[in-house]
């Protein structure tokens, strides 16, 4: 996998209360209770050699978006099958980056208005404050020079280097 340069330039930085963050956590472990119940998702992430706990993964995944809610100053929806739908109103994705210094993950089948804001979270820091470095329309982050398949499993992903992401303030001015 590529490694990109984390770039601070327009870092944002959120601390959950210990109310939000229970929230979040509490969130996630129900959302992966319910996909497992009824076997909407599998493990696919015990699939990937060295891969990590799907539970965790959609932990984390919570917490991101609580954080991001925050950062934003919008309501955290905490949406429940939410499979093609915006993590925020109005039609914002939240994507957790888990490396400091990995690009934001934009799927080819992202809707091309959607916007996508970083969050970063690296193992062991969830606890922690969270680092938002900031934001594109899914549309502008779809080059060429940016796919790339992590995995080699055939599912290919753009990764966009943190130092071409807009700042939180341009996209709260939006919202």
């Amino acid at each position: 996998m590529t490694l990109y340069r984390p770039c601070h330039l327009h870092d944002e930085w959120v601390t959950l209360t210990e109310e939000e963050y229970s929230e979040a956590v509490e969130h996630g472990r129900s959302l992966w209770a319910e996909s497992q119940a009824d076997a909407r998702i599998r493990d696919r992430w015990r699939r990937i050699p060295g891969g990590v706990d799907g539970e965790r993964v959609q932990v984390i995944g919570s917490i991101a978006e609580c954080a991001g809610a925050k950062a934003l100053g919008v309501v955290w929806p905490k949406r429940r099958g939410n499979f093609k739908g915006p993590d925020l109103d109005p039609n914002i994705e939240v994507r957790l980056i888990g490396v400091n210094s990995y690009g934001l993950r934009i799927s080819p089948r992202d809707v091309d208005s959607r916007r996508v804001v970083a969050v970063v979270i690296p193992r062991g820091t969830e606890r922690s404050y969270y680092r938002l470095p900031g934001w594109i329309n899914a549309k502008h982050g779809k080059r060429a020079e940016w796919l790339m398949d992590p995995h080699g499993r055939g599912q290919p992903i753009y990764a966009v280097p943190q130092d071409r992401l807009h700042p939180l303030s341009l996209l709260r001015d939006l919202i």
